[in-house]
């Protein structure tokens, strides 16, 4: 049976970072489903308002099959899962990186993206998006959050391995941000920039 590891989040949350460490933590192989959509033409335009390709879901997960066949021991870097699923892929665990949206957005600003490309993923991160995506499709004992916000790029490696040789999600990250008063506020007042209303 293939080991199969994916670590997904929104940008910035710290994935590729972590990625490397696993690969060599763990001697895996890597690919991202960003660049196996791009490598393999899976794409169907891109959005010059959001500097972003918008993949072909059955054509990358197709490629995304032929790598898991191709590798017995694969780590996934993704922004979103579904295309690990539409792919028939069977994760050992699944890592999912939070981070909060106030802190996100420090660390996306620099990046100097298109404010609607910043808001979209800071709402998504707000609203737990990839973490329900990968509950709901792979089920909860696989799914493992962890906190980026203040951690450590060793911290985080730390807690990925932990659940990785205990498979305890108990011992991860329990987010919700809608919760946080300050975090809530803080989204509002960034989705209002663009006339976004109903967020929380």
């Amino acid at each position: 049976m293939a080991f199969i590891l994916v670590v997904a989040g929104v940008p910035g949350v710290g994935k590729s970072t972590l990625a490397s460490r696993l690969v060599r933590a763990l001697n895996l192989r890597y690919t991202g489903i960003a660049e196996t959509a791009l490598e393999e033409g899976a794409w169907s335009q891109y959005d010059p308002k959001r500097r972003t390709f918008y993949i072909e879901f059955e054509k990358t997960a197709l490629a995304l099959r032929r790598r898991a066949r191709r590798y017995a021991r694969l780590l996934i870097e993704a922004t979103e899962v579904v295309t690990v699923w539409e792919a028939g892929l069977e994760p050992i665990a699944m890592i999912i990186l939070r981070s909060n949206p106030i802190v996100l957005y420090e660390r996306l600003k620099r990046r100097e993206w298109p404010l609607v490309k910043l808001v979209e993923n800071i709402e998504a991160e707000f609203i737990g998006v990839v973490a329900r995506q990968a509950i709901d499709l792979f089920g909860e004992k696989r799914v493992c959050e962890i906190d980026t916000s203040k951690r450590s790029p060793s911290e985080v490696l730390g807690a990925a391995l932990k659940f990785l040789k205990e498979f305890d999600p108990s011992s991860c990250d329990r987010i919700d941000w809608t919760l946080d008063d300050m975090a809530s506020d803080f989204v509002l007042k960034l989705a209002s920039k663009l006339g976004y209303r109903d967020v929380c």
